[in-house]
């Protein structure tokens, strides 16, 4: 998760000169977390959809929340941004888009049934992105 995070906060340099001050990023991550092993870019697709589609469209300043902590022996990552969310017909075909739908079918190549990816709006506004997947440590180096 550690790796993931740093390419992750890389990434989110480059969309802050985008949108200079328009981007508000917030990380909320457990420091158990941190030594969690996750399938590599799982986080970046989500987060580009997060401001493509919930930040870009609206002329005022954007929020995006990024959460990681370990729950009965499962690893929960979301996303959650303070844009929109989707209507019924884009629910019905989230994850269809190439970012969501190559996350989803790693996500079920990896963890098969063990694995949730859901996409939920939140009230009065805004889109939750939830990834649970096994809690795995990475390994200490030698």
């Amino acid at each position: 998760m550690k790796d993931e995070l740093a390419f992750l906060e890389r990434y989110l340099e480059i969309e802050k000169m985008r949108f200079p001050d328009r981007l508000n990023v917030h990380f909320r991550i457990a420091l158990e977390t941190l030594a969690a092993q996750v399938p590599n870019l799982v986080l970046q697709p989500i987060v580009e959809n997060a401001i493509r589609h919930g930040i870009a469209p609206n002329s005022a300043a954007g929020r995006i929340d990024i959460r990681a902590f370990r729950e009965k022996g499962r690893l929960q990552m979301e996303v959650q941004d303070d844009g929109y969310g989707v209507s019924e017909s884009q629910k019905r075909t989230s994850g269809q888009g190439v970012g969501l739908k190559n996350v989803r079918n790693r996500l079920t190549q990896l963890y098969g049934e063990a694995q949730t990816f859901e996409l939920q709006n939140l009230s009065p506004k805004g889109l939750l992105v939830k990834i649970v997947i096994p809690f795995e440590q990475n390994e200490a180096p030698e």
